[in-house]
């Protein structure tokens, strides 16, 4: 198997969303070629989507060092950090991610998310609103905005009670 064909395997077990070929891949990746950025960036991903925290983290670590200002990196580190429930860490690394690369839509929807499952509804809807400014019709955003409506109108009417 090829870079290549690696690359594009792991672009189409990432839109299915098969966490046990991405685990299989991120393998593959780190078998094929260590030092290759491109590949371990892909495994750390790989991993990280199958919940593998640890070998996500013991890849991701030298790639931030290397590339601090990757807003890639940062928004797998944030992902990282958010699954171990380091909700501050994980923030700044999708805010940081932002400022790099202003206007992304997908780091848009990942803070929206972000703030929707960290159960602060507010900022999930202040950055869901800022997204769809830029992008009216993207529907991660207008399923993160519910979601945070949802969750402001469940908030207010447990006050209610």
């Amino acid at each position: 198997m090829t870079k290549e064909e690696l690359l594009r395997d792991f672009r189409q077990a990432r839109k299915r969303k098969d966490r046990a070929m991405l685990l299989n891949l991120a393998r593959k990746a780190v078998q094929m070629d260590a030092s290759d950025r491109e590949l371990r960036t892909s495994a750390a991903e790989g991993f990280l989507r199958a919940t593998r925290l640890e070998e996500a983290e013991g890849i991701l670590g030298p790639l931030l060092r290397d590339r601090p200002d990757d807003p890639w990196l940062l928004t797998l580190n944030g992902d990282l950090l958010t699954a171990r429930r380091r909700w501050d860490e994980a923030a700044s690394q999708y805010e940081r991610a932002l400022e790099l690369r202003p206007g992304a839509i997908f780091l848009y929807r990942r803070l929206a998310r972000f703030f929707v499952r960290r159960g602060e509804p507010r900022k999930a809807l202040q950055w869901a609103r800022e997204g769809l400014e830029i992008k009216p019709s993207d529907v991660g955003l207008t399923d993160a905005m519910e979601r945070a409506e949802l969750a402001l109108n469940h908030s207010a009417s447990t006050r209610a009670l």
